[in-house]
């Protein structure tokens, strides 16, 4: 009964106080809401399988693994290849990480804002960014706003351009769109 319960609706493992150290009722709860993770016991929170169930069901979940299981490269990994921005919650060392960096920025370009100084310096990582977003580029480095390559790389937006590039790469701008082919 239970099971048939948290498999329709994941968070009622928050009432199924007894059950919460479970793994049939877990598996269940997390396979519908990634987010009752949070009711599960902390041995549940602490068990990779678990924890990975509950992340491809929602990435958001990754707020309530152990700390130990935050730590995990791979999981860390996965949560980010489903959900950039959550880059911001994760250990610092993962956001001075030019692979987790590379794979949360892939997905959502705003991840660069959670990136270190020195990664939102690196040229291959802004490249990425700006070009799903040329909004981005007012995160970056104060030296890849000047970046012939990267600035032409950005969308038409004058405004944008005007406020987050030097005087100097608006004028490789408009150079760069004057000789784009119509």
């Amino acid at each position: 009964m239970i099971i048939e319960m948290v498999s329709q609706d994941g968070m009622t493992l928050k009432r199924a106080l007894n059950m919460q150290d479970d793994e049939e009722v877990v598996r269940a709860a997390v396979s519908n809401a990634g987010g009752a993770l949070r009711f599960a016991s902390s041995s549940f929170r602490a068990d990779r399988s678990i924890c990975t169930l509950a992340i491809n069901q929602d990435p958001g979940a990754y707020a309530y693994v152990s700390r130990e299981m935050m730590q995990d490269r791979g999981l860390a990994l996965l949560v980010l290849s489903k959900n950039g921005a959550i880059l911001h919650q994760m250990p610092a060392s993962f956001q001075n990480d030019l692979e987790m960096a590379s794979v949360a920025v892939k997905q959502n370009p705003d991840a660069l804002l959670a990136c270190t100084e020195n990664l939102r310096d690196s040229f291959d990582l802004v490249l990425v960014a700006v070009k799903q977003s040329g909004i981005i580029l007012k995160h970056a480095s104060i030296r890849l706003r000047g970046d012939r390559t990267i600035v032409c790389r950005l969308p038409i937006i004058s405004g944008m351009i005007r406020r987050f590039c030097p005087l100097r790469s608006r004028r490789m701008h408009a150079h760069c769109i004057s000789a784009r082919p119509v």
